[in-house]
């Protein structure tokens, strides 16, 4: 759980206004980058229900390449793709947000989509319209973005933050 606890604190303090090197922070206690900390910190969150199996957990595109996924729970049968953009940092984790849509339509099973740092808080543009587009359809002010995720919103489960993910998965487990 040290993983997910710090996450936690690292949510709280951004709340709170207090400005941090997230990125760092997680490079220090983990030795990963961020993208690769966050599906951690989820299988954290989600316990023994989560399988991280990346080389045996693919789907294959049509042109036979395949792409790895982040995970699976076994008894909701669904997916996980983790979108992590840091506390406090730039790059281009919005731009990139996008993309797992395309991903999404190759997908055999539904995915849980999982909101990590600045996504989870919504506070980024894209995070917010997508949420929206994915939860308040007739409210999202982006009708090109709702289009986009109703394209293939047979295969989203969710789209949830990491900080609520524990009691999401004791909601939905069967």
């Amino acid at each position: 759980m040290e993983n997910l606890n710090l996450y936690l604190s690292q949510l709280e303090r951004c709340n709170k206004g207090i400005r941090f090197n997230s990125a760092q922070e997680i490079k220090d206690v983990s030795g990963k980058k961020p993208g690769g900390w966050a599906e951690i910190a989820i299988a954290e969150a989600i316990g023994d229900r989560y399988h991280r199996r990346r080389k045996e957990c693919t789907v294959k595109r049509a042109n036979g390449r395949e792409f790895w996924l982040d995970g699976y729970i076994e008894d909701l049968d669904c997916y996980v793709e983790s979108k992590n953009f840091s506390f406090f940092s730039s790059g281009t984790a919005s731009e990139k947000l996008y993309s797992v849509f395309v991903k999404f339509e190759e997908y055999d099973k539904q995915t849980l989509l999982v909101f990590c740092g600045e996504h989870e808080r919504l506070s980024d543009d894209a995070s917010k319209v997508i949420w929206d587009a994915f939860h308040n359809p007739h409210s999202c002010n982006s009708k090109s973005v709702v289009a986009l995720v109703n394209s293939v919103r047979h295969k989203i489960r969710d789209i949830v933050k990491l900080s609520e993910l524990h009691g999401w998965i004791i909601r939905n487990r069967s």
